[in-house]
């Protein structure tokens, strides 16, 4: 037994450590086949080979590596004993550096899953999941496995591990595809799929996979009736709701949903009706819900609706015990009717703590209340309130610059430039935007404001808007804070668009003496930049020669020309002429 085992593994040497020289030599496959064979008949007919037989070959070939075409064969030879199959995989990747194809590792995960051994199957999926797309996987599953029944399982293992990454998009693709091949998912598959989805938002995908699941007599369970509950609460189909329940279907988190989507359509004598029904089988509301009911019920302004909830609020935790604790747990949730109704209130008594402020004004910047905010944030400076966590100014700051162009309110500029001052400056791409808004708008001594507020900070950002109001300069003869605007924008390393530079260099010119240095000056910079072209050239030899700066003028035409930028023919000719 020895004799035959030295045998096979110089065999097993021979050909696990270099390629095969040709799919068609009879000989290597014959060769193959037996060297397979033989380490096959060592894995089952002895159950201490890891310890024994092959770790001493190992110690005599520490260059052998394991070939995927002699693995597949040795995994067909040992596929009827799944676990000692698995053991050699784990060790020949551990021991002799066996790096597995897609082939090899989807042959592996058939024999795991033929076998029943489900977890091993998801482990043996994750490397894949993690650096393929479903697409490969589904279609290299499809062509390497020879049972349907270990094909479907797999698949909905690739589908929960998808989808347990937080891709429900390969999840919905595994899914379709194995509709395609007509396989049903598992029913944990199907539930972790449609968990997903509600999470992500996708309800009308949730839906549809819902009815997949009924057609294909999949029973439901509560955890997939509270799903469906929160899905038609969303659409509003409270009586859809309400006759599930009839069925028997009953749990907290329905009774929760059915709460909410009455509170959301205000219809606020059937939410107490379900509260009311739901303090008869003691299941309580969480504060989320209750903080959902109140934003609802602030909304539509009914202060004894308003007063009701609180009681209820209060009643049902114990544990709140400050006006200020709900306004911040409220913000944090984004309910901000609620909470600017608390915090209004609160105000008036004198009993707001500074962190509160803070919260509010976060709050209602996130959620797209820019007037309110604004009212927040003058109450902040007028009251002197100190906040810790200054996130909340950068949030406020980048909610200023949100959907500008279509804001008419000029208030909101001058509260813009205030936080700027403070030193709090919303994102480049944003405040970006408000410059261009403005200079449309034509506000130019607004963009003034805000522009010098921005360079005070040394912020770099798109130089559009800075062109724009360059060229407003230039054509009103505001040269001279045309190149302060230039000075601070050469300041912080930034640049223009070439045709505000050609418009600053056009004017400076006109001016003849008086200003030709500074033309200069900007010319210089432009090449330091890279930011000239051949008219930018052009203007500069015209007025250099109208000035009489002829061996100037003949410096920057050669300079032209080495830089490839010669204009056409007929403006070179033009050019030339001012020589004579």
């Amino acid at each position: 037994m020895v004799l035959l085992l030295h045998k096979s593994l110089r065999l097993f040497k021979r050909f696990s450590t270099s390629a095969t020289s040709s799919a068609s030599d009879w000989k290597t496959q014959l060769t193959l086949f037996r060297s397979a064979n033989e380490i096959s008949s060592i894995l089952l007919q002895r159950r201490d080979w890891k310890n024994t037989h092959l770790r001493y070959v190992k110690s005599k070939l520490p260059r052998a590596t394991l070939t995927p075409p002699l693995f597949l064969q040795i995994l067909r030879e040992t596929r009827n004993s799944p676990k000692t199959a698995l053991e050699f995989f784990d060790w020949a990747k551990t021991h002799l550096r066996f790096e597995p194809d897609l082939k090899s590792h989807c042959r592996v995960i058939e024999v795991a899953a033929e076998a029943g051994l489900l977890e091993r199957a998801e482990a043996l999926l994750i490397p894949l999941v993690e650096t393929h797309s479903a697409s490969v996987i589904v279609a290299s599953m499809q062509r390497w496995f020879e049972g349907e029944g270990s094909l479907s399982i797999s698949l909905s293992l690739a589908l929960e591990c998808f989808v347990s990454k937080g891709s429900y998009q390969n999840g919905l693709e595994v899914f379709s595809s194995m509709r395609r091949l007509r396989l049903s998912p598992s029913v944990s598959a199907y539930k972790s799929l449609l968990d997903s989805l509600v999470k992500e938002k996708q309800f009308g995908a949730a839906l549809c996979l819902y009815c997949a699941m009924v057609r294909n007599g999949v029973v439901s369970d509560v955890f997939t009736y509270d799903l469906v509950a929160q899905v038609l609460c969303e659409y509003g189909k409270h009586k859809s709701v309400v006759k599930l329940m009839e069925t028997g279907v009953e749990s907290c988190k329905i009774y929760t949903n059915l709460v909410e989507c009455y509170s959301r359509n205000g219809e606020f004598d059937a939410m107490f009706s379900v509260i009311h029904e739901m303090d008869d089988k003691n299941l309580e509301l969480s504060f989320s819900s209750y903080g959902c009911v109140l934003d609802d019920v602030c909304r539509f302004g009914d202060a004894e609706l308003i007063d009701k909830v609180l009681v209820l609020m209060v009643e049902k935790d114990d544990s709140i015990v400050e006006c200020d604790e709900i306004i911040e747990r409220l913000c944090e949730m984004g309910k901000t009717f609620a909470s600017e109704m608390l915090f209004r209130r609160a105000c008036d008594a004198g009993t707001v703590r500074d962190q509160t402020y803070g919260c509010m004004l976060k709050s209602l910047s996130r959620n797209g209340r820019r007037k309110e905010a604004v009212d927040v944030y003058r109450l902040i400076c007028r009251k002197g309130v100190w906040l810790h966590d200054e996130s909340c100014y950068t949030e406020f700051a980048n909610a200023l610059c949100i959907d500008y162009d279509h804001d008419d309110d000029t208030n909101s500029e001058e509260v813009l430039v205030d936080v700027i001052n403070r030193g709090y400056v919303p994102c480049t791409h944003k405040l970006s935007e408000v410059l261009a808004a403005m200079c449309k708008k034509r506000r130019w001594n607004q963009t003034e404001k805000l522009l010098d507020s921005v360079m005070e900070m040394e912020v770099c950002f798109d130089s559009f808007s800075c062109g724009l109001l360059m060229e407003r300069y230039c054509r009103t003869g505001k040269l001279e804070k045309a190149m302060v605007l230039h000075e601070k924008i050469k300041k912080m390393k930034g640049s223009l668009d070439v045709n505000a530079y050609n418009a600053v260099l056009d004017k400076l010119m006109m001016r003849q003496r008086s200003m030709v240095e500074e033309a200069v000056g900007v010319f210089e910079y432009m090449k330091e930049m890279s930011i000239v072209n051949s008219k930018s050239f052009a203007i500069m030899i015209h007025g250099l020669c109208r000035v009489k700066e002829m061996k100037r003028a003949m410096r920057y035409h050669d300079e032209m020309l080495k830089l490839g930028l010669k204009p056409d023919l007929a403006s070179y000719k033009r050019l030339i002429l001012v020589f004579k």
